[in-house]
């Protein structure tokens, strides 16, 4: 286990250090290369990473073989099929590495039961969840009751100083566009 993954984990609750002792052979840090998935369409969900450096997208495939844009995770960010783990399900959605990575992994099976031997752990579950939920309102909201330029300018907001990493036509699918539109945005011949 890293220092890095320890001061990501501290921005959600203090963990002490007997505590972290007890999870110290349940997580695993992996390099993962650029190309490389994490998870794919029809895999186990029985994984989760947070990701220490890198950037990772997530994305589904439609039933014509188009890839749809869920979101992107970058340092301190949580990757895996969280829906699916939780309706025993394989994944609906891919996981894959824009740039060389290094993640911090538990299979889901460790997780729960840390999350049954430690109220502390149990609450950081539980704060991330919230932190996801809210990231998902937040992303309906947009969708929903913004402009193509407005959901543009939060992006930009949101991905700062990882947004030059993202292709645009993968920005594009992110944000529900065509990629002739976003250089539109980007040029200012569109409406921001």
């Amino acid at each position: 286990m890293t220092t890095q993954l320890k001061t990501l984990i501290q921005k959600y609750s203090a963990i002490e250090e007997q505590e972290w002792l007890q999870v110290r052979d349940f997580i695993k840090t992996v390099k993962v290369k650029k190309g490389e998935s994490f998870l794919n369409v029809g895999g186990t969900s029985d994984r989760f990473a947070i990701v220490e450096e890198g950037l990772f997208r997530i994305f589904y495939i439609n039933s014509e073989g188009k890839e749809a844009i869920k979101t992107f995770r970058s340092k301190g960010g949580v990757i895996g099929a969280y829906a699916e783990f939780l309706r025993a399900m394989p994944s609906r959605l891919c996981v894959e590495a824009l740039t060389d990575a290094t993640i911090s992994v538990v299979s889901a099976k460790d997780m729960l039961s840390i999350f049954k031997r430690s109220a502390q752990w149990e609450r950081i579950g539980r704060v991330i969840t919230e932190q996801l939920y809210l990231e998902k309102e937040e992303r309906e909201y947009q969708f929903l009751c913004l402009d193509a330029g407005a959901r543009y300018k939060a992006f930009l907001r949101d991905y700062s100083g990882e947004e030059h990493k993202i292709p645009d036509y993968m920005v594009a699918s992110y944000l529900g566009i065509t990629p002739v539109y976003l250089s539109k945005l980007k040029k200012g011949e569109a409406k921001l």
